[in-house]
């Protein structure tokens, strides 16, 4: 873990060939959802959340927000996903 350049933030670096990471990342791809998890404090309650990347928040004219279903960010994800394995393609060639 590397701090991040937002205050309070964490980076999690990890192999990208490795096959607990691709498994990962192949998993997201097909269920379009991930959990995480926080824990909160030496011998305290974990906190879990489901994030679904088929779903955006939709501001409305009227000022209120709401949660839709929506393809475009599965579609970016997918495309970073395949973005960043040409990235590191292209540095092993070198």
């Amino acid at each position: 873990m590397l701090d991040a350049e937002s205050n309070g933030y964490k980076l999690l670096l990890a192999n990208a060939f490795d096959e607990r990471v691709l498994a990962l990342i192949m998993d997201i791809i097909k269920t379009q959802e991930f959990t995480v998890g926080f824990n909160r404090k030496h011998g305290g309650l974990d906190v879990y959340t489901v994030v679904n990347i088929n779903t955006s928040l939709q501001r409305n004219p009227d000022g209120t927000s709401q949660w839709v279903q929506s393809t475009a960010t599965p579609l970016a994800f997918n495309s970073c996903i395949g973005r960043l394995f040409e990235d590191i393609k292209q540095q092993l060639s070198k």
